[in-house]
C-alpha cells in the first residue's frame, strides 16, 4: 500500500473495481466485511495525509449506509464504533446537511448506554464546524464523561472552543484540568494519550504565540508540528497560519 498517494496504489483500485463489479453476488455479510477492510485502508492513507484520501473515505461510507450497512456505527463499544469518526469525517469535508441527516437518521440506532452522548458529540460538532461556539459548549456539558474517548472528544473541543471565543482564561483552567485527567488516569489508550498529551503542547503554544505573536513563538510550534502527531493538528496549524506575526 502507498501511503503517500491514492492513485498509485493499484492493487487497493483493482480490490475496489472489482468488489463494486460483484457487488450484487456477494451476501451482506461478506459486503461488510470487504467495506470495513476497504475503510481500514483508507484510515491509514489518511493517517499519512494522502491526498484525496478523506474523500474516499467519505464515498466508502456513503456506499455501505447506502446497503444498509450499520455494524460498525451499532457496536456498543466505543473504540469500535465508527458513529463519531463517520461524524467527524463529514463535518471535517464540510459535509454538514449530510452530518445532520446522519445524526438524525441513524443517531436512534445507537445502543441506548451511549445513544445521548454520541448524539449529542454530535451536535457539539456540526456547531463547532457552523462556528456556534456557544451551542457546541451547551451539548459537550450533555455528556456523560463515561470513557477517555469521551473525556479527550469534550475536552479537546471545549479547548479549540475558548481558543475561538478568546476565552484564554477559561482555556488555561480547562488545559490544567485536561493535563491533570491525562497524568492521573490510568485506563487511557497508550496512543491516546500520547496524541493527547502533544495537542496539550502545542495548544499552550498557540495561546503563547496568540498572546504575543512573535516570530520566536511561531517557530517554536511550527517546529513542534513538523514533528509530532497529535490530535487536532489541523485545526491547530491553521489557527497557526492566521496569527499575524508582529514585526
Amino acid at each position: 500500500l502507498n501511503l503517500k498517494n491514492l492513485d498509485e496504489n493499484e492493487n487497493y483500485n483493482l480490490a475496489k473495481g472489482i468488489f463494486f463489479k460483484e457487488l450484487k453476488s456477494v451476501s451482506k455479510e461478506k459486503r461488510s466485511v470487504f467495506y470495513n477492510h476497504l475503510i481500514n485502508l483508507t484510515i491509514k492513507l489518511v493517517n499519512h495525509s494522502s491526498p484525496g484520501s478523506l474523500e474516499e473515505m467519505f464515498y466508502l461510507i456513503k456506499n455501505k449506509l447506502k446497503e444498509g450497512l450499520t455494524d460498525d456505527i451499532t457496536e456498543s463499544d466505543l473504540p469500535v464504533s465508527k458513529f463519531r469518526d463517520f461524524l467527524l469525517i463529514a463535518v471535517n469535508l464540510g459535509e454538514i446537511k449530510w452530518a445532520n441527516n446522519f445524526l438524525k437518521n441513524y443517531g436512534p440506532l445507537l445502543p441506548p448506554d451511549n445513544r445521548e452522548d454520541h448524539i449529542n458529540l454530535g451536535k457539539a460538532l456540526i456547531f463547532f464546524n457552523l462556528k456556534k461556539y456557544s451551542d457546541a459548549m451547551k451539548s459537550l456539558d450533555q455528556i456523560n464523561r463515561k470513557n477517555p474517548f469521551f473525556y479527550t472528544d469534550v475536552y479537546v473541543l471545549k479547548l479549540k472552543a475558548f481558543f475561538e471565543m478568546d476565552r484564554f482564561d477559561e482555556s488555561h483552567n480547562e488545559l490544567k484540568n485536561y493535563n491533570e485527567y491525562l497524568r492521573k488516569d490510568r485506563l487511557i489508550p497508550d496512543q491516546l494519550r500520547i496524541y493527547a498529551k502533544e495537542f496539550c503542547i502545542a495548544y499552550a503554544l498557540l495561546i503563547k504565540l496568540r498572546l504575543s505573536p512573535v516570530k520566536k513563538n511561531f517557530y517554536e510550534l511550527e517546529y513542534l508540528l513538523s514533528t509530532k502527531n497529535l490530535i487536532g493538528k489541523k485545526w491547530v496549524f491553521q489557527k497557526m497560519s492566521e496569527i499575524k506575526l508582529n514585526d
